[in-house]
Parts: structure tokens; sequence; C-alpha cells
């Protein structure tokens, strides 16, 4: 795991303008270690006393994917969720929705491979590499 860079830091790097609602959103999402939607961002930024509308929030989560600070998951049943960009996989269970990640070695160094080889290949720079395995999850299988 990286080293957490400064909420500021990271919005000056990509060139966004530093709001206490953009730091409030990163530092949020530093903390969280599994993916979270929208739902869950909103209640915890009005639980800190932040005003903002919804069309401000999916905004900003657009910025930060399009710079590449978050991660967005599509889980197929037309609800998102949104990480911090890395190259984590996920397990996404079809029947309840939930996501998780999965951490091996040998997946994280085959996506790397993958990802050198299709930029050599295409002259395509891959911002951020996803797998995601979609299937049940043991509790649903019971």
């Amino acid at each position: 795991m990286k080293p957490s860079i400064p909420a500021k830091a990271q919005l000056k790097k990509v060139g966004l303008r530093v709001t206490p609602l953009r730091v409030a959103l990163l530092d949020f999402f530093d903390k969280n270690s599994e993916p979270v939607d929208v739902h869950t961002c909103v209640s915890e930024l009005t639980n800190q006393g932040l005003q903002f509308d919804l069309v401000t929030i999916y905004r900003n989560l657009e910025h930060f994917e399009s710079k590449g600070l978050l991660k967005k998951i599509d889980v197929r049943d037309g609800k998102y969720y949104y990480e911090t960009a890395d190259t984590c996989s996920h397990l996404i269970c079809e029947e309840c929705g939930d996501v998780s990640h999965i951490h091996l070695e040998e997946l994280e160094e085959l996506t790397d491979q993958m990802t050198q080889k299709i930029a050599q290949s295409t002259h395509f720079k891959v911002k951020t590499p996803a797998t995601d395995f979609f299937g049940t999850c043991e509790k649903c299988q019971e």
C-alpha cells in the first residue's frame, strides 16, 4: 500500500482547486479501504457539517476520476462505487452487490505485466488498470 499523500497536495498536483469539500471528500476516500457509493459519501460529508448539493458531489467524483485520483467501479446494477485509484482487483457479487478487494501478489504481477505489454504494443498509456471478477459471494451461496 502506498503512503497517503495529503488531500491538498493531491489536488494541487493534478491542477484542481483546493476547496474544503474536495479535501474532505479525498480524506474520506483515503481513510476507507473498501469502495463506497455516492450515498455513503453524501452521508459522511453531511455528518461532517459540510453544505453542498448532490450535483457538486457527482461533479467532484468525475473530476477526481478523470485526474486519476479515484477509480469508478461498475457493479453492473446501475450503481457505481468509488475508491482511491490503485491496481487492486475486486470481487463483485451479482446477487447482493457486495464489492470487496482481492489482493493476490500473482494477480497484481500479471496485471502489471499486461499493462506493460499493452503500452508497448499499442502505445496506449493505461492510467488505471482494473481486474474485476463477477460471481456469487459466500453469503449468497448459502
